[in-house]
């Protein structure tokens, strides 16, 4: 079994049943692979609607963080990894930004990360309809898909919306995969158009897709 299969079907045996009583998705790559497209994701990345949920998979994750003191790197960095001490990582609340909620460990060396983003008050009122979906934005809990993996049912962003995504970040392996995918089988173009920002709408219309 390749490693991000094993390093997921062994989180969920796990964490599965807790996990049920949350508001989580994965999302990133593995939720892109997960849903049949051909890439081998390097981490796995969780979104949870509430930060109590990210408190509570820091508990269950216990035994991955480290004993390490961590109280340098009090602010998000790439270094940074949940520990005994401070399994949890949480922006002081402010009405005009992004507030995160973040925990990471590594089950044999794989990167697992969880988030819980609080956005700005007014993001809402002042989002736009060219602006697209944000993946890790208040939005995207109305279109959780579900997918099975190894007889568990997981809750991922759905293609349509982490096509933005990567459009975004000029992922242009990942999208030409989407695309491909989108072609073969179906997908869901209402979703697709509401999701996409102005600007990428004109990129995928030479697709066709739209």
């Amino acid at each position: 079994m390749v490693l991000w299969k094993k390093i997921l079907k062994q989180f969920l045996l796990e964490n599965y049943d807790l996990l049920k009583e949350t508001n989580w998705m994965i999302m990133g790559s593995m939720a892109t692979a997960l849903q049949g497209c051909n890439i081998i994701p390097n981490d796995m990345d969780i979104i949870m609607k509430n930060k109590k949920d990210v408190y509570l998979l820091a508990k269950l994750m216990d035994k991955y963080a480290i004993n390490e003191s961590n109280e340098e790197a009090v602010h998000y960095n790439d270094n940074w990894k949940s520990t005994k001490k401070n399994p949890t990582l949480e922006d002081e609340y402010d009405k005009t930004k992004d507030c995160w909620t973040f925990g990471r460990w590594f089950m044999e060396a794989y990167k697992i990360e969880c988030a819980s983003i609080i956005p700005p008050e007014d993001y809402l009122c002042n989002k736009k309809e060219s602006d697209g979906i944000w993946e890790g934005g208040p939005e995207i809990w109305k279109y959780k898909k579900y997918v099975n993996f190894d007889n568990y049912i997981i809750p991922v962003v759905p293609l349509e919306v982490q096509l933005e995504t990567n459009l975004s970040r000029n992922y242009q392996d990942r999208v030409d995969k989407i695309i491909d995918l989108f072609n073969t089988y179906s997908f869901d173009k209402e979703l697709l158009i509401y999701s996409l920002s102005k600007k990428n709408k004109e990129k995928i219309r030479t697709y066709c897709l739209i």
